[in-house]
């Protein structure tokens, strides 16, 4: 990355970063052994930033392993992977809001918007993968936008949950 302006390695870091989380979101969502760890954030019947602490030790520590690994490949520097880190988890709360906030009507179509990610957790979604960013969701066909009553919609799924890494 030496001799590329450093606003354009770090949008290309963004950018892999989202893809790399996009995929594993969507892959932990169709592949039963990843499902099983990651099912513990959508068992949640009330849909608040708590959500952002339902998680299995294992989906955190594969998820952490995966993106650090192909982004330290790639020789991002640490200025890429801290706007990232910093975009993902300011949107991490803000997309499991309990409030149905907005940015506009242009922007809920480019950021995780906590309605856009409702309808990922509700009973019967399919879709919304993304963690900051619509794009891959709307480039592999996985977007699905939200209607008026989304805020009214149940969340949550049923299963076993397993607590903790083992």
């Amino acid at each position: 990355w030496q001799g590329i302006p450093v606003v354009v390695e770090v949008a290309a870091c963004v950018g892999v970063a989202e893809l790399i989380n996009w995929l594993s979101h969507w892959i932990k969502h169709v592949r039963p052994w990843l499902w099983t760890f990651h099912l513990q954030h959508h068992v949640g019947r009330h849909y608040d930033t708590t959500l952002t602490l339902h998680t299995h030790g294992v989906d955190v520590v594969l998820s952490g392993a995966v993106m650090s690994t192909v982004l330290m490949l790639l020789g991002f520097g640490k200025l890429g992977v801290d706007v990232f880190v910093l975009a993902y988890y300011v949107t991490n709360l803000y997309k499991h809001g309990h409030l149905m906030l907005s940015l506009g009507p242009v922007l809920d179509r480019i950021i995780v918007s906590p309605a856009y990610h409702r309808v990922h957790h509700t009973t019967d979604a399919r879709g919304n993968y993304g963690s900051v960013l619509t794009l891959f969701d709307v480039a592999f066909g996985t977007a699905v936008w939200p209607p008026a009553d989304i805020a009214s919609r149940p969340v949550g799924v049923d299963g076993v949950v397993e607590r903790g890494f083992v």
